[in-house]
């Protein structure tokens, strides 16, 4: 302890080291904050989306939903379009049984889940990601649509499934069987736009790491609190079990599905706090003057800039510990063996989630330019095998900057508490 504390101390009174290790903590926060490829923050942060959105690929076409109340055959359907669902980029609601958590999901809890995987999907669909966790975001505009067929006797059901194509609350206005709703959340402005049982639903958010990682949020939040039944394999008005990806399980989608849902939505807990801390380090940006070299310096009266150094130093070390925790969170699925292939029906072997589904995709699942095609469902089609390698990649290539980091926590760690340190120093050697 007394070699550890001499050193520092002696470090901390040495202007040329104190630079140095400023200049190095600028260089890792620009790599961390400043960069895509070569940065295990972006990358950690963009798995975690990945995860979320191919989780629900792979989920999505069984999920159970609709509007109806265990009478008769329903009130009707509800198709969301651009939705992996089976063979077709829709899924519809037609669902009969009554709704709520661990029963059919409703059309409202459907229509939250729909609208955060549309703004992720189309924020990311034809771009390079999003920016950098240090850069701007930029404006997207988001449409999605959905369409509403009532039965005949349906409306008796529940209100119907109309009610879901018709404006509501807010200003409205239209004419010739048109009309459109103004609504305002969080700050964002929705026009929906209803035509013959359609409706278009427009507004425009802002591409940045903070505000999809929200909305990957929100689609772990319907699951996690509604815990729909998925259909049966053999037969759609049944609710099934895990058979369809190989797993044992059997219950809701929260029951089946309890380690995947854990694990994603850790690492999508994991991933925001990344950006929480990405914001300390922007905001303590150690590009400020050197220290002058050729005059005396002394650590009570001159390190100022001690606290923001600290601070600074703190944020990157705790962004790359989350980096290295979200691939932990992968790594607890990838380290299971819980998926059949045989039960599944496509091998004979025991393999993993994440191989099986998450990271896997048809022919055609994904396209660069499309969101969803007809092959999307069943897998994760998120590039999610492509981002754990760059996660990997970009952990290995952050390499010693990390002990630069550490040492630059300890000086400045020192500095900003000298005078305890000091005598500490005395106490030791005593």
């Amino acid at each position: 302890r007394y070699s550890t504390l001499n050193t520092l101390i002696k470090l901390s009174a040495d202007p040329s080291a104190i630079n140095a290790v400023r200049e190095n903590l600028g260089a890792s926060a620009k790599n961390l904050i400043g960069d895509k490829a070569n940065s295990p923050a972006y990358q950690a942060v963009f798995l975690a989306l990945n995860a979320a959105v191919g989780l629900w690929n792979t989920i999505g076409y069984a999920i159970m939903c609709g509007n109806g109340n265990n009478t008769g055959s329903g009130p009707g359907s509800v198709i969301f379009n651009d939705q992996p669902g089976q063979g077709s980029t829709s899924i519809t609601c037609n669902r009969y049984e009554a709704t709520g958590p661990g029963k059919s999901m409703s059309i409202d809890e459907f229509k939250k889940l729909n609208e955060a995987y549309q703004i992720i999907q189309q924020a990311l669909k034809g771009r390079d990601g999003f920016p950098e966790l240090g850069g701007q975001g930029t404006k997207v505009d988001v449409e999605y649509k959905y369409e509403c067929k009532q039965n005949d006797s349906g409306s008796s059901i529940n209100g119907g499934v109309s009610q879901f194509c018709q404006a509501k609350n807010g200003s409205s206005s239209g004419s010739n069987g048109t009309s459109t709703q103004t609504t305002n959340q969080d700050g964002v402005t929705i026009t929906t736009t209803y035509n013959n049982n359609k409706a278009t639903v427009k507004f425009n958010i802002t591409n940045n790491a903070q505000e999809l990682l929200k909305q990957a949020a929100n689609i772990m939040q319907v699951l996690n609190t509604q815990c729909p039944l998925v259909r049966s394999t053999n037969d759609e008005n049944a609710a099934g079990n895990g058979s369809p990806w190989g797993l044992s399980t059997s219950g809701d989608a929260c029951t089946i599905f309890r380690q995947e849902f854990s694990q994603v939505t850790s690492m999508i807990k994991n991933a925001q706090e990344i950006v929480a801390q990405s914001k300390i380090v922007s905001e303590n940006t150690q590009n400020q003057n050197s220290l002058d070299t050729g005059k005396p310096f002394n650590p009570y009266t001159d390190a100022s800039f001690a606290q923001s150094m600290l601070a600074n130093a703190r944020a990157q070390a705790e962004m790359f510990n989350l980096s290295e925790q979200v691939k932990k969170n992968l790594e607890v699925m990838q380290n299971n063996n819980n998926v059949n292939e045989q039960l599944s029906g496509f091998g004979k072997g025991m393999t993993n989630f994440v191989s099986a589904f998450l990271a896997s995709c048809k022919d055609g699942g994904t396209l660069s330019n499309q969101g969803v095609t007809d092959n999307t469902w069943g897998a994760g089609c998120a590039y999610v095998e492509q981002t754990i390698t760059s996660l990997e990649n970009s952990i290995a290539h952050f390499g010693t900057q990390e002990q630069q980091i550490q040492q630059a926590e300890n000086i400045a760690d020192t500095l900003v508490n000298f005078k305890s340190r000091y005598n500490e120093l005395g106490n030791t050697y005593n």
